[in-house]
């Protein structure tokens, strides 16, 4: 294995490419099959843990080694970062007064969360230009069908609680609701699965949200890696990410560059790029996307896991669908 982390260590940098392109494995799932071919069944376990190790760090190294070169040749540097001027974006607001995301995540802390509620998380996305459904939280039914009624049928509902957390599994979603008293009915029906799902389940109320219309789904992650920090992951969603494993990983912060490498990278970029006469996703939208995503974990350090997934692309804008923020 450690002969394998120095030779591709080596070519990466004689070539200026990533341990993907030089050696060929084209995703993490791939060095991490390549790492139980190479150290063995019954020392998986910690093959696993060094094959991540030496696919992040090397990507981390030839970065590194590329910022280096190109302050020291006199060539024009990398464009700087850009975001496209047909989205919206963010920059860090960690100093507004009326921050919203410092306000929730100090909250968690006092009440020992780790896990943010999906309300919460979706309210962080928004703040930071990461587009997302329209929804509200609702206290009762009279108040579900109203917010309903202001958001726009169809419906998805969901419960809201710290207790909960695999929400279908609860019975805590309902979709596709289409008029005032099907919202009304499915609040009720979500309240009574979640206190036959747990006798003393902490309610915050229900998510009311609209409906996305069907549409290719991708994936936007981030996770903390102990050495490195934070790390943004991109992929297919849906059958997708478990049919073709198909994701790439940065280390943050990333540029525009950066995020618009990360997408055509993937084995099935042509989906999004209009694959026979399909309509083209909007990557400017999804470069915006992983760049803001960026913004917030390299904002808040202590975010420990970000998950957007699903995120309808489309070929105007995109809309996150679910949302999930773990703390430290």
């Amino acid at each position: 294995m450690f002969i394998f982390g120095f030779f591709g260590l080596f070519l990466a940098l004689l070539d200026r490419f990533s341990l993907a392109t030089v050696l060929s494995i084209d995703s993490l799932m791939d060095c991490l099959r390549l790492s139980f071919d190479i150290v063995g069944p019954f020392n998986l376990y910690f093959g696993l843990p060094i094959a991540i190790k030496y696919y992040v760090s090397l990507n981390y190294i030839v970065n590194l080694f590329d910022t280096y070169t190109s302050q020291t040749k006199n060539t024009p540097q990398t464009k700087p970062f850009l975001i496209p001027q047909n989205t919206t974006y963010i920059r860090q607001r960690k100093n507004n007064p009326v921050n919203q995301t410092q306000k929730i995540i100090n909250q968690a802390k006092k009440e020992g969360r780790k896990a943010l509620l999906e309300t919460e998380a979706k309210t962080i996305c928004a703040e930071y230009g990461i587009p997302v459904t329209k929804f509200m939280l609702a206290k009762n039914e009279k108040e579900a069908s109203a917010q309903a009624d202001q958001i726009g049928y169809p419906i998805v509902l969901k419960i809201v609680s710290p207790d909960i957390i695999h929400k279908t599994e609860a019975g805590g979603v309902i979709v596709n609701l289409k008029t005032a008293a099907d919202v009304a009915a499915g609040y009720k029906k979500i309240i009574e699965n979640a206190a036959k799902y747990k006798a003393d389940v902490k309610i915050v109320g229900v998510l009311v949200s609209e409906m996305a219309p069907q549409s290719t789904e991708v994936i936007v992650g981030a996770i903390k890696d102990p050495q490195f920090g934070q790390t943004v992951m991109f992929g297919f969603g849906g059958i997708f990410v478990e049919l073709l494993k198909d994701v790439n990983f940065r280390v943050a912060p990333l540029t525009a560059d950066d995020a618009k490498e990360m997408i055509m990278q993937l084995k099935a970029y042509p989906l999004l790029n209009g694959y026979r006469n399909t309509t083209p996703a909007d990557i400017d939208a999804l470069v915006a996307i992983l760049c803001n995503t960026s913004h917030l974990i390299m904002d808040y350090p202590e975010i420990k896991e970000l998950d957007l997934n699903p995120i309808m692309a489309y070929s105007k804008g995109a809309k996150t669908v679910d949302a999930r923020i773990i703390l430290e």
